[in-house]
């Protein structure tokens, strides 16, 4: 997973790539987007895999203004936005809860990087070898990302504060503060055998349905 580590102008297409194997389709003669120039390579890129799924967020083709920045990425259900300033060529993503007394606040990257993070974090959660679980302890969690790296990346303020993006040779991860004293993961792998460590983390009840996906959707079980 090195295109995640040492973010190339072509990261988003090897990630795709990696993940999904070859591009099947054709890129499409006119890109249905307006905006900065990753926003546009996102649209131009993507839709050749037909397996990727974006489907938790949505990422803004004709992206709309809100105090003066483009809306680049929306929560599902409007409540967490991700925005840019118009007028750059690869500009700083900033977020913040869809409220009006909530400031703009900046994610630390830049749109290029956040888009690849963003393909990353859809690829786990429309996961179709992985797992999730909602109350783990800390001793727990490091278990589950031992055997990956964090991404270079400030932390998440959403969907709480410090979650974050990981990622091994066949395993990705998105994890990040609960309710409390307990932490939540989702895991997902390029196939079941990257998963069977995950066995070994005792005490931890996995859900191995899609976890924002349609409901009874059953996932490969854990060995």
């Amino acid at each position: 997973m090195r295109e995640l580590f040492n973010v190339t102008e072509d990261s988003l297409e090897r990630f795709l790539t990696r993940w999904y194997g070859p591009a099947d389709r054709e890129a499409f003669e006119a890109v249905p987007c307006s905006g900065p120039r990753p926003l546009v390579r996102w649209f131009s890129t993507v839709p050749r895999w037909s397996a990727f799924h974006p489907t938790q967020n949505h990422v803004q083709a004709k992206p709309g203004t809100d105090r003066g920045k483009l809306l680049v990425w929306v929560e599902n259900q409007h409540v967490w936005l991700w925005a840019v300033d118009p007028d750059e060529d690869d500009p700083p993503v900033y977020d913040r809860l869809d409220d009006p007394f909530t400031e703009w606040r900046p994610t630390g990257v830049r749109l290029s990087v956040f888009l690849l993070h963003v393909a990353v974090f859809e690829t786990i959660t429309d996961f179709h070898h992985g797992a999730c679980a909602f109350d783990v302890t800390k001793n727990q969690l490091d278990l589950v990302l031992a055997p990956l790296r964090p991404l270079p990346m400030a932390d998440w303020h959403w969907p709480t504060e410090g979650h974050r993006l990981y990622a091994g040779d066949d395993v990705l991860a998105f994890a990040g503060p609960n309710d409390g004293e307990f932490w939540e993961v989702w895991v997902a792998a390029t196939g079941p055998e990257p998963l069977a460590y995950l066995a070994d983390v005792g005490g931890v009840e996995w859900d191995v349905k899609r976890p924002w996906g349609t409901p009874g959707d059953e996932r490969e079980k854990l060995t």
